[in-house]
């Protein structure tokens, strides 16, 4: 079995006995969804002084889109590009524009990404993550005139490959395991 299939496939049990991990998903806590959006909003603000550092508020909002579109979408990725914008000192609404854009795209796209694995799904998320990119370079390119390098990308290739942890590390407090005793269901 090549890398590939394993990535790819579903897991299946390597003897007739063993059966795979079955987690069952609680209901998203909201003070979580809070709690991770602030936690990455504050990363952003802290780490992001490097063009290839992860946007991990990209990461976030692809996330919440994905998994609470009544509770996270269009408006909420508005309100947090404008603090971005702000926080950077940028021209105001491009990281808003962007953050819409790619809370539209993922909202369209989500029904098909849960069909994938989360290393599958970052493959999906990747050119998602360097549309965003490019829509930031044209707005910041009307006032600027600069051109940031090609490693201003970089950004998008580490989010996808950051995906499959960052997803996660979010459903931690979500998952019980459909053998606990302690389950509710």
């Amino acid at each position: 079995m090549n890398i590939f299939s394993r990535l790819f496939s579903s897991p299946a049990p390597s003897t007739i006995t063993e059966q795979p991990k079955a987690y069952i998903l609680l209901p998203a806590n909201p003070l979580w969804v809070a709690a991770s959006i602030l936690i990455s909003l504050l990363l952003n603000i802290f780490l992001k002084r490097a063009a290839w550092v992860p946007d991990f508020l990209a990461l976030t909002l692809i996330f919440w889109t994905m998994r609470q579109p009544n509770w996270i979408g269009m408006a909420v990725a508005f309100m947090l590009g404008i603090v971005m914008d702000v926080q950077q000192g940028s021209l105001l609404g491009q990281h808003a524009f962007a953050y819409v854009v790619l809370s539209y795209m993922v909202q369209k796209a989500s029904r098909r990404l849960f069909w994938f694995r989360a290393p599958a799904q970052a493959l999906h998320l990747l050119p998602m993550l360097l549309l965003t990119q490019v829509l930031v370079l044209l707005v910041r390119s009307w006032g600027e005139r600069a051109w940031p390098g090609w490693s201003w990308f970089l950004s998008s290739v580490f989010c996808a490959l950051l995906w499959p942890l960052w997803s996660w590390i979010l459903l931690m407090p979500q998952r019980k395991s459909k053998n606990d005793e302690t389950s509710p269901l």
